[in-house]
């Protein structure tokens, strides 16, 4: 793979296998009460790197530093949050004030308990500038350790998973020390997978021997106990013991031994006898790399914004809420994100699968929670349609939105919602389950990569299927003119010179005629050389699009669909510097024979055509030539032909008749 960027299909089992693993969510994930009906510009221009406001950091604002109480007794180790799969949740900390039933339960069912003020945190951060995927507030999230090798030094994880394999004592029989020791066996014990801090018990486990056993030393010898001899041989059999015996621990996740023929999630290959950590969600896979914190940084939390009702006397600002807690021990870097699901390309049947049952949903939320707030009033037209200020809905389209969730009041002028089961209205939480969160997160990415297009002034050109396509003809016919023009221009300077230079009867009028050609020929050149790099920007924003390179990779790199492969280096690798790969996808000169054309309509016409009185390579040179000068062509341009370029003249010449419908017999060659 890294070599051609074509995926292999001999480990095409073992790719599948990490393609299908899903990851579950949490509850308020699945019925999408965190998600937002819309952003503004500003946001979704920050999509991938928000600020914060400016409310929360005015001078004369004052911070209130909040004192944290640990209740539990001291050196008590605190209990994780995490699935009996290793799963984390991203965020899931609960809050410093409502969240105390949710952290002896480790249950999450509100946003409030997705404080980052409580609970062992592990810091991740993103290396690409724009993922193309970005995980949303509370989606689940499973760190695995994936390790290829010798099973006997699999690393073990603090969530679980593989463990590693040791041999059974070797004798005659049974050891005393150990009545379940087997005796004399060459086989390789399997323990039972290791279970993680959650599934343990509250008292975590004590150390890695005691989770996988470490083999027992043997007694030495009474007459061997005073010599010296011996025992530097036993210090350095202790030693080679303790060195083959050593077990890496690592902090986070889960382990995953890889088969040797199963090639991984990622792109690349682990090598044997590494281990590599990696991020695995719904939306894409990811490699991750572990980095040591500094003792002396902190974290700051901030609470949320105080109300304005809040306001002490005087006009002064509400006080906001600050917690300090010590830096998280792990830092993650992930690496480049090689997603799992298509983001929605603007204006296509997958968006507008999407935006149907998300508008619906957001509008019936949104009405719900005005009763709830207005003793029961609902929303207004208007109020309703400021919910999508930044993707407007035409009246019409909304309103028949509107009627399949609520009623229109005309005394109030307000819309309420319809009671479950009127009109088949199945209600707000059934709703939130015709769209998934992976499609939410899909759609925002979408939405952050068209406002930025549209600054960058592509208001149309980014929407529609084939829109790098129809770029990518323009672009042809660009570059031919280009050429075009380049070679005239420079014909027109050799004629200047050699009028400039030669002793030929050349005059003054002719000169400036020579030198007003050029000029204008120059000028021409120019223009069409910046219309092609305007073109050329456009096309390589187009192909930046997350859309197109996720669509890329999924269809090229996971589905092996076409003849094409992953361009890997250059032109769309995120960090601009080889270290990345790219997703593009590049024409293969020389497909291989799976990767034929999949129609088999065409497929059959061509076998048709082979070796039949309808095949051009059995035509004589003489023959084509009398083909082609009954298409209008001179004999001199038909002598400057080839073989091949004779066939393709005249496959060219009678596929047009033939669509004029003029081919007189021979369409046989279309």
């Amino acid at each position: 793979t890294e070599r051609t960027g074509r995926v292999a299909r001999g480990a095409a089992g073992g790719t599948s296998a990490h393609d299908a693993e899903y990851v579950e969510q949490l509850e308020i994930v699945y019925n999408h009460s965190m998600i937002k009906p819309d952003f503004t510009k500003i946001q979704l221009r920050q999509y991938h790197r928000p600020r914060l406001p400016r409310a929360l950091v005015r001078t004369d604002r004052q911070w209130q530093f909040q004192i944290k109480v640990q209740t539990a007794k001291f050196g008590k180790p605190m209990d994780r949050i995490a699935g009996a799969d290793g799963s984390t949740v991203l965020g899931s900390y609960q809050s410093a004030f409502g969240g105390a039933a949710a952290s002896k339960t480790g249950s999450i069912r509100t946003e409030s308990d997705l404080s980052a003020s409580e609970g062992q945190l592990a810091i991740v951060e993103y290396c690409e500038e724009r993922p193309l995927l970005q995980l949303l507030k509370g989606h689940t999230v499973r760190i695995v350790n994936y390790y290829r090798g010798d099973k006997a030094k699999t690393p073990i994880s603090a969530g679980g998973g593989d463990r590693p394999a040791r041999k059974r004592h070797h004798g005659d029989k049974a050891s005393a020390d150990d009545p379940n020791d087997a005796g004399a066996s060459a086989k390789i014990e399997k323990p039972p997978r290791l279970k993680g801090p959650n599934q343990a018990g509250k008292n975590l486990l004590p150390s890695a021997a005691d989770l996988i056993g470490v083999s027992k030393k043997k007694k030495k010898k009474d007459g061997m106990s005073g010599s010296a001899a011996v025992g530097a041989s036993s210090g350095d059999n202790n030693e080679r013991l303790r060195e083959a015996n050593k077990v890496t621990i690592l902090p986070d996740g889960v382990t995953e031994v890889l088969h040797p023929k199963v090639h991984g999630p990622f792109i690349g290959e682990v090598e044997d006898g590494m281990t590599q950590t990696g991020l695995v969600t719904n939306l894409f896979v990811a490699p991750m790399f572990r980095h040591e914190s500094e003792p002396t940084d902190f974290l700051m939390i901030l609470g949320k914004k105080p109300s304005s009702k809040h306001a002490k006397e005087g006009g002064e600002p509400p006080a906001l809420g600050v917690c300090l807690r010590p830096f998280p021990a792990n830092v993650y870097s992930v690496g480049q994100v090689e997603p799992r699901v298509k983001v929605f390309q603007p204006n296509t049947n997958q968006e507008k699968n999407f935006t149907t049952p998300f508008v619906t949903y957001q509008i019936a939320k949104a009405v719900e929670l005005s009763e709830l707030r207005n003793d029961g009033e609902g929303l207004s037209l208007d109020e309703i349609g400021s919910l999508f200020e930044s993707n407007p809905i035409p009246p019409n389209a909304l309103r028949m939105r509107i009627k399949q969730v609520a009623t229109y009041d005309r005394e109030s002028g307000h819309y309420t919602t319809k009671a479950i089961g009127f009109e088949d209205y199945p209600g707000v939480e059934a709703l939130s389950r015709r769209f998934t969160p992976e499609g939410v997160a899909a759609y925002e990415s979408s939405c952050a990569a068209s406002i930025r297009l549209s600054d960058l002034g592509l208001q149309v050109l980014h929407t529609g299927a084939s829109s790098v396509h129809s770029v990518s003809a323009a672009m042809v016919f660009l570059t031919s003119r280009l050429n075009a023009a380049r070679e005239r221009k420079s014909k027109m300077a050799k004629n200047l010179h050699f009028a400039n230079t030669s002793k030929s009867k050349t005059t003054a009028n002719q000169i400036a005629l020579y030198e007003k050609a050029a000029k204008k020929l120059e000028d021409e050149w120019k223009e069409i050389k910046r219309r092609h790099e305007v073109a050329k920007f456009i096309y390589e924003e187009l192909q930046f699009a997350p859309w197109h390179l996720s669509n890329e990779f999924i269809d090229v790199h996971k589905n092996a669909q076409g003849t094409g492969m992953m361009r890997l280096t250059g032109l769309g690798d995120p960090s601009g510097r080889g270290e990345g790969y790219s997703f593009i996808r590049e024409s293969d000169a020389k497909p291989n024979k799976g990767t034929g054309n999949s129609d088999g309509a065409l497929n059959a016409q061509i076998k048709k055509i082979t070796g039949t009185e309808n095949d051009l390579r059995k035509l004589t040179m003489k023959q084509m030539a009398s083909l082609l000068r009954s298409y209008g062509m001179g004999q001199k341009e038909i002598d400057t032909l080839k073989r091949w370029d004779r066939v393709h003249v005249i496959r060219d010449l009678s596929t047009k008749a033939a669509s004029d419908g003029m081919a007189d017999g021979l369409e046989r060659y279309a």
